[in-house]
């Protein structure tokens, strides 16, 4: 009989949970950093959030309208999984 803590069909069912949260909590994090020190100082970090960022304030300064950075973001990143469905499948995009 295998022990409780090493029972493979356990093991499989917390360790997504698991994931999951730790995957939950940096996300928070990282929105918390953009939102509190980021936008606010002018700082563009990398990748779609940084493009957001650069966009928002080109927007807002040189013409007047403002685009919200998490709206650009997830727009952008919508656009990103279309391209990915699209290369690798669908499979690839749901993981």
């Amino acid at each position: 009989m295998v022990p409780q803590a090493l029972d493979p069909a356990r093991v499989l069912r917390a360790r997504p949970v698991r994931d999951y949260a730790l995957i939950t909590v940096g996300l928070a994090l990282t929105a918390y950093a953009l939102d509190a020190f980021l936008i606010p100082n002018k700082i563009a970090a990398g990748g779609v959030s940084g493009l957001a960022t650069i966009i928002y304030y080109w927007a807002r300064d040189g013409f007047g309208i403002t685009l919200p950075v998490g709206l650009q973001m997830l727009v952008m990143n919508a656009v990103l999984l279309m391209f990915a469905i699209r290369a690798r499948g669908l499979r690839y995009a749901v993981k």
